[in-house]
């Protein structure tokens, strides 16, 4: 919509979708993206609903991949 894919890496984890920004846009900027999501697709989401978090701290994700043999239950 309004950020560029350099800035920001959508993700999808079940049913929440969450996006990872590398600078923080601000709060107005993340919240104006909310109400244009919303009227976008005409969701209907709730206010509420939408959480917008600027955390203190820098994640990494990493992936771990199993051999066929290794029993996870």
């Amino acid at each position: 919509m309004s950020f560029s894919t350099v800035w920001v890496v959508p993700k999808y984890y079940g049913h929440d979708n969450l996006a990872l920004f590398y600078v923080d846009p601000g709060y107005d900027a993340l919240k104006g993206q909310t109400l244009r999501l919303n009227d976008f697709f005409r969701a209907r989401i709730d206010e509420e609903d939408f959480t917008i978090r600027c955390l203190p701290y820098h994640v990494i994700m990493e992936q771990t991949y199993f051999s066929l043999d290794v029993d996870l239950s």
